[in-house]
């Protein structure tokens, strides 16, 4: 049950025992504690490795420690809602509650990176604090439907099936917010304190440039990229890959490898039998209806996936060879594994070597089972079909939730441009990229699941913020937008970099999520 005590356990087995080299425990409770450990590598070693990137970015473009100390300010405030309500509601660290923490230190990276990009242009002849108002003033309004729209995208989550995506979106969701009204609070104070000096960002500032320059064929190979992709949108199934969940060089993923290779079975499912028609006054250690379950038995045996079967037809035939010498398997009525005598029914454990197997297998007993119909109802049973149910619901729940926040970011474009042709280019913009993830999942052999699915939500609430920037400065203000790519290309820098480093996970769907991410992040930049 629920509160297995792993712990007892694993002492328990790894003691010294006469005869037993060692002992390979494999059980959900051991998949389970092997991911919560890789999570919790990754929570210590992601933020490090994204706070060394950020470090060296700042530092090599606005050449002040005031300006590292001014983000990392940010970063801090931003974290502590998080904090907060993790430790007032009780909510568990998990692979939900655990993203949290990039995204919104990516978020809040991102406004820290515009309004000093945004301070450094201004006149260095006004004092600091009339430069830091008009800052303010120019970012106020996009920074605040950038955050809106990031949390209509994460808040969506809240119509997911999963309680632990929920609390990833709604959190996240409350937190950006937070993390607006907090940034514009305290940056006036902030900034104010800063010297206005000159931006060390030639590089970037020659990257937007070219983009304009060569935006035609740019153009024309991101419309190939999304006609490419919706070539490819058949070739999407939703599957779950049972082996993707155990964490790299883990004790669990070795102690799988061994079941595969000393006994080729390292997954199950099983089959309940209920008599149709059940049988009165049973005597003790008779089995109604054996032959039929002797022969269904022996027909599951015979199909080619199947590696091991264990049910009371395997117990009885040891039995009646064994008997005479006195090896007898006698289990008690309450604790017998494969009969329940009370409810009449027979349980059939059925091994194989991969999911791919397994789920082969499935459909063949299926056609079996349908044969002794007349006397037995059967259900199949297995935590492997539980887990694709379980990814395959919740994932759709997701992609409800990227149509209703896709609807809102649209109304809000057209709100903002008050035009229905800017509109419907501002969300092509964010549509083209995520096309992108199609040949991503594709070519990468990647399955639509619970991570996958997420990917789509989480890369559509952060990279319609760099479109805001432009749609305000450009149709409310009537400016150019050349002094805004340096913090957008920036800001894409840091996205990427912040994502890229989930690669360094030794969780796959962890890695898969994260580049898959950064490259969606830097298309965005040139989509844009």
């Amino acid at each position: 049950n629920e509160s297995f005590p792993l712990e007892a356990f694993n002492q328990l087995i790894g003691e010294d025992y006469a005869g037993i080299v060692k002992m390979n425990p494999m059980s959900y409770f051991h998949i389970s504690d092997d991911i919560e450990t890789a999570l919790r590598k990754d929570l210590v070693l992601i933020p490090i490795v994204l706070l060394l990137i950020t470090i060296g970015l700042i530092l090599m473009i606005f050449k002040r420690v005031s300006a590292l100390a001014y983000i990392f300010g940010q970063i801090f405030i931003s974290m502590i809602p998080i904090f907060f309500i993790l430790s007032v509601f009780k909510i568990p660290i998990s692979l939900g509650t655990i993203l949290i923490l990039p995204v919104v230190i990516v978020i809040a990276l991102a406004d820290g990176i515009h309004l000093l990009v945004g301070y450094h242009n201004q006149d260095p002849s006004q004092n600091r604090q009339e430069a830091a108002k008009k800052t303010l003033k120019l970012f106020i309004v996009p920074s605040f439907l950038t955050s809106l729209t990031t949390a209509v995208a994460f808040c969506s989550f809240g119509l997911s099936e999963s309680v632990g995506i929920r609390h990833f979106g709604l959190i996240t969701g409350i937190v950006v917010l937070f993390e607006f009204f907090l940034t514009f609070m305290i940056s006036p104070y902030w900034l104010s304190r800063l010297s206005i000096s000159n931006l060390n960002a030639r590089t970037l500032s020659n990257i937007f440039p070219v983009l304009v320059r060569y935006r035609k064929p740019i153009g024309a190979f991101l419309l190939v990229l999304l006609i490419s992709a919706a070539l490819f949108i058949p070739q999407l199934k939703f599957a779950t890959n049972y082996e993707k969940f155990f964490p790299s060089r883990s004790n669990i993923a070795s102690t799988y490898e061994e079941f595969k290779r000393d006994f080729k079975s390292p997954v199950s499912m099983d089959i309940v039998l209920a008599l149709e028609k059940p049988t009165r006054d049973i005597l003790s250690g008779d089995y109604p209806a054996f032959t039929e379950l002797d022969a269904l038995v022996d027909e599951i045996k015979g199909l080619d996936e199947v590696k091991r079967v264990n049910s009371v037809a395997g117990i009885k035939a040891f039995t009646d060879r064994f008997k005479g010498f006195g090896l007898l398997v006698d289990y008690s009525d309450d604790h017998h594994p494969f009969y329940n005598k009370e409810k009449q029914l027979y349980r059939i454990n059925i091994w194989t070597e991969t999911t791919d197997d397994l789920y082969l297998l499935k459909d063949k007993v299926t056609l079996v089972l349908e044969q002794y119909s007349s006397v037995f109802s059967s259900r199949i049973y297995g935590s492997v079909f539980l887990l694709d149910y379980v990814n395959q619901s919740v994932a759709r729940s997701l992609f409800r939730s990227l149509l209703l926040s896709s609807l809102l970011i649209f109304v809000i474009f057209a709100l903002l441009s008050r035009n229905l042709r800017v509109a419907l280019v501002s969300i092509l913009a964010n549509i083209i990229p995520l096309s992108a993830m199609v040949l991503i999942f594709v070519f990468w052999d990647l399955n639509l699941n619970i991570l996958t699915s997420l990917i789509c939500v989480i890369c559509l609430g952060l990279m319609v913020d760099d479109t805001i920037h432009i749609l305000y400065r450009k149709v409310q203000l009537k400016s150019s937008v050349g002094k805004l790519s340096e913090g957008m290309i920036t800001s894409s820098l840091i996205l990427f970099g912040g994502f890229a480093i989930h690669g360094l996970s030794s969780f796959e769907p962890t890695r898969n999520f994260g580049l898959t991410c950064s490259i969606i992040f830097m298309l965005t930049l040139v989509s844009d």
